[in-house]
Parts: structure tokens; sequence; C-alpha cells
């Protein structure tokens, strides 16, 4: 018995290493809130910035931000939690560049009713999670304010009666329909005010996987009107389930007067086959060699875990609304559950919209199209990771003649030093060049040679041995460099903190000319433990199979 556990438990550590999960589909990175302020007068629009920073190896090309302001307390599952929405933003088109940070500025209005609120915020990179789900309130990041002046009541949905489906499905967890079959909804609102209320509307809306990155399939109107204090109603519809199999959001808007009173979601489960679109990924940026890979995921349904086959994936590169480039790659089959990648080479340099498309039998099944910002990446790179400056130099020792060549893809913009042991003997600045070429007349000896890129906000320090060779004697003296020309004129980046480009060498340390950013060495030791974890699994199959040959030579030994 105890065998037959050690096999399971190994067995068990392979399938670890082995599976491709859906925590592959989520981004590496994370984003955080900073609010200028965390009181507001009731009406006053609270500012701040989402910080996002992008930790995969790749540029995240298209990002969703979401905020929504609400009252009570986030929790997670939603249904039993006594949050309310009251209003929301949403910021699209986010770029951030590999290993990089982005400030993403924002600014929502106060409402006029006083009290406590708190933000909760939710991200996506096309479908994958980078923070969380909005669709189903899952993993927000929040932060707390305050709003001066007294605390309304409010007209709000109520999430624990709110029921969708045959199966009275509460909160967005997901039921299971045919495609175009007919489903009830019975949605109750309650007047928490001590006011009358007069112009009250439900708006319903019904999106593929999630209403903030998917346009609205389904809209519909209910004019509920006037609600007195206290007064709860019931509001019944009934709804057409979409053609196409999905996850799709329903998303509840209950407005007042034109002003939002609570927001709250349900799911429906469209069953049948089809693939999902589940992660872009541009790459290229660096060498401006483009490609895409996508990764696709099995139908959704998992409650009857269909197939799919024969389908196909289409590519269109757009520039100026017109397609430039098309590709396509046809599969076999996709199950519910399983994912795998795909890739496609693109072969134009310019182009500022890609759409990722699934079709079956000319059925489109799913779409992704996003704008790349693709020359505003390729700039922010060259800003980032600028050319570096080439440096040759030759020394004639009959002549004392030093040439030093610098040559660059685009201006220099730089400066070159040469010092000795105690001085600086050259100190020029290099501007609107391309190339720059200088003879000098230098006795023979050691010198150090320093050019500072100021585009590229690196510095290159080269020792120059003029006229040495193994005999000769050189006093190197106790000083190489003049200390008050490399005195930092940036900033020293504190414990926990590392610069986002290369570091100058100044006297006061390692010299940051940009920004300092948090250490995040530690969130990739997971990434780097994976081929350890990898080799020990397959040291342990091994020894298994070892050990279970042993022992069934000692059981065909005994029988004998």
């Amino acid at each position: 018995m105890r065998k037959i556990i050690i096999l399971l438990l190994i067995i068990l550590l392979n399938s670890f290493c082995f599976a491709y999960s859906a925590q592959d589909l989520l981004w590496a990175g994370y984003l955080k809130i900073e609010l200028d302020k965390e009181s507001f007068l009731p009406g006053e629009e609270i500012t701040g910035n989402i910080v996002l920073t992008n930790e995969e190896y790749f540029p995240i090309t298209n990002n969703t931000i979401i905020i929504q302001l609400a009252t009570g307390t986030y929790e997670y599952p939603s249904e039993q939690a006594n949050q309310n929405i009251v209003n929301e933003i949403i910021l699209e088109n986010n770029w951030v560049l590999h290993r990089n940070r982005k400030f993403v500025p924002f600014n929502i209005v106060a409402p006029n009713s006083g009290g406590k609120y708190h933000l909760s915020i939710y991200s996506w990179n096309q479908k994958s999670m980078f923070q969380g789900a909005d669709s189903i309130f899952y993993g927000a990041k929040t932060k707390d304010i305050v709003v001066e002046g007294e605390e309304e009541g409010r007209v709000i949905i109520k999430r624990s009666s709110t029921v969708f489906g045959e199966i009275n499905q509460i909160g967005p967890i997901g039921f299971p329909v045919s495609p175009k079959e007919l489903f009830p909804a019975k949605i109750f609102v309650e007047n928490k005010s001590n006011i009358t209320k007069q112009n009250l509307e439900l708006n319903l809306f019904v999106c593929d996987w999630s209403c903030s990155i998917s346009e609205k399939i389904i809209t519909k109107k209910e004019i509920i009107g006037k609600m007195n204090p206290n007064e709860i109603k019931e509001i019944n519809l009934d709804l057409i389930a979409p053609e196409i199999p999905s996850a799709y959001e329903i998303k509840m808007v209950l407005s007042n007067n034109g002003v939002i009173e609570s927001i709250y979601s349900n799911r429906v489960i469209v069953s049948g086959g089809t693939a999902k679109i589940r992660k872009i990924i541009l790459k290229g940026l660096e060498e401006q060699n483009y490609s895409l890979t996508a990764v696709l995921g099995g139908s959704p349904d998992h409650f009857a875990y269909p197939n799919f086959e024969n389908f196909e994936a289409i590519l269109d590169v757009y520039n100026n609304e017109n397609i430039i480039e098309s590709k396509q790659n046809e599969y076999n089959l996709i199950k519910t559950g399983e994912f795998f990648e795909t890739d496609f080479v693109i072969k134009e340099k310019d182009f500022d919209k890609i759409c990722l498309r699934i079709k079956k039998d000319n059925v489109l099944f799913e779409e992704e199209c996003f704008i790349t910002s693709l020359k505003e990446l390729v700039e922010a790179e060259k800003i980032r990771n600028p050319k570096r400056i080439n440096v040759e130099w030759s020394y004639n020792e009959a002549g004392k003649n030093l040439e030093i060549i610098l040559t660059k893809e685009g201006n220099l913009n730089s400066r070159l030093r040469l010092i000795d042991f105690e001085k600086s003997l050259i100190n020029e600045i290099i501007e609107q060049e391309d190339s720059y070429k200088k003879s000098f007349l230098i006795e023979k000896g050691v010198y150090t040679l320093i050019i500072d890129d100021f585009d590229a906000k690196r510095q290159q320090t080269i020792e120059l041995l003029l006229g040495i060779n193994d005999e000769t004697e050189i006093n190197l003296g106790s000083e190489i460099i003049n200390a008050e020309e490399l005195s930092c004129t940036g900033i020293i980046c504190q414990e926990g903190t590392v610069c986002d480009t290369q570091p100058i060498i100044s006297k006061n340390g390692d010299c940051c000319l940009t920004q300092c950013i948090p250490n995040t060495k530690n969130n990739f030791e997971s990434m780097e433990l994976f081929p350890l974890i990898f080799w020990l699994s397959i040291i342990l199959l091994i020894g298994a199979i070892i050990f279970l040959q042993g022992s069934i030579r000692k059981v065909r030994g005994r029988k004998k």
C-alpha cells in the first residue's frame, strides 16, 4: 500500500509540472492605486493614477482598466456582499513596455451623498485577467475613500434575491442555456432612501465575456418609474440567449434621472462547442520583426464539455482601416478545458490595428480586435533601449597621436572625457551629429576614456593603454577618475528598488538618471524554480520505475 501511495504522489507531482493550466492565461504583473487625496467633497473629482507594472518579457498592447465606486464592503463571491456600485469608468487602450511600468491618470466624480466609499479596480489584457474579473466581481484591488457630508440611501439591486434562468441562479456564477433559448429574469430592487424616487429605469446589457471589453449584443430597458421609501419591486423579464456559444455577462444598471443608483451582474453560459482567444502576445518590438502568439481555449461550457472541430483562426493586419496582411491557421480539434498556442508571422512593419477571428463553416465564433499603438511602442522602446554608441580608437606612439571615432544611429548627443590619474584632459559635448572623429596629442600612459550617452542614459568606460607593453613600468596612482566630474546628478536608488535603466557609475554609487522602481526579483523566484521542479520530477519518476521493477522481481522470486 505504501508503494502505491508513493507512486501516486510522484505522478501527481509530474502532472503539476507538465500541466498547462488557466494560470498560464494570466499576465505577470500588478497594478497599484495612487490617489491624490482620500477625502472629497460631494460632486468633487476623485483623481489619481493607476500604476500598471508589466513583468512579462513582451509588451502589454491593449489593456483595459475598470474603476468602480461603491458603498459597503467588497467581497467575493459577490451575491452575499453588502457592496453597492454607484459609478463606473473604463480606461481603454493602455500599453506598457515589457519589464516596465506606466502611470495611467484617472478621474471619477464623487457622489452627492456623503459617507464611506471604496474604489474597486479590475484590469484585462484582451480576455486575459491582469487584475481580477469585473464580470464576476473577482479579485478586485480596492482603496477606501471618504466623501464628506450626510449619507443618503439609494435604490439598490438586491443581489441575494435577483435570479436568472429556470434554475433561479443567484450571482454571476453561470447557468446553461441553449443558443437562442428564452430564459427568465427576476430582478428585485429596493428603495433604501427616505425619499420617493420618481424616474427610475433599469438598463440591461448582454456582452461576450465582459461588457467592459466587448460590444453589447443585447440591450433592454425597463421603466420602473416611482418608488416610495423602503419599497421593494420585482421586475420580471424574458431574455433570448445569443446564438454563438460562449460565456456572457448580463449587466444591470439601475439609474434615477440619469444618475446611477446601483450596478450588478449575472452570467449565462450558452452551450455548445467554440474556441476562445484567451491571450494575445505581440512579439519582436525590439528588432521590429513582428509576430503574434495567441493562446486559444476550448468552450467555457463546463456543463456539457463539448468539443470544437475543424475551425480556423484568421489574422488580419490593418493600417488606416485597410487590411494590409492576412494569415490563416487551421485546427482539427479543441476540447473544453484545453489550451494551446498558435503563432502568426507578421511581415508588415507599419500597422495600427490587429484582428484575430475564429471561424467555422464561414460562421464567426470569436473576434478580438485591438489598436496596437505601434508607433508609440517603437518610439518608447528606442528611448528605453537606444542604440549604443560605437567607440573606436587608435594610437600612433611615434607621433603621440590618439584618434577617437564615435558612431551611432541618430544623433550622438553625448559627452567625451579622457582622464589620467589626477585630472581631466579632454571634456567635449557632442550634439546633432551621427559620427565623430578627432585626433589628440597625448603622451603614452594609462588613461580612462568615458563616453556619457545622454539619450541612452548609459556610460561606457574604456581603459586605454597608450604605448604600454609588458616591460613598461606604470605608476597607477591612487585615483583613476576625477571624483568631482563623476558626482551623481540623478538619484541613488534605495534598498529594495532598482533603476529602470542602466545606472551610471559615480562617486556616490550607481547613479540613476530616470526613476527607481521596486525590485521584483523575488516575484520571479517561482519561475526560476520551475526547472528545479522539472528535473526533480524526472528523477523521482525514474526512481519510482526502478523501485517498482525491483518489487516486481521480488514478487516473481517468491512465486518461484
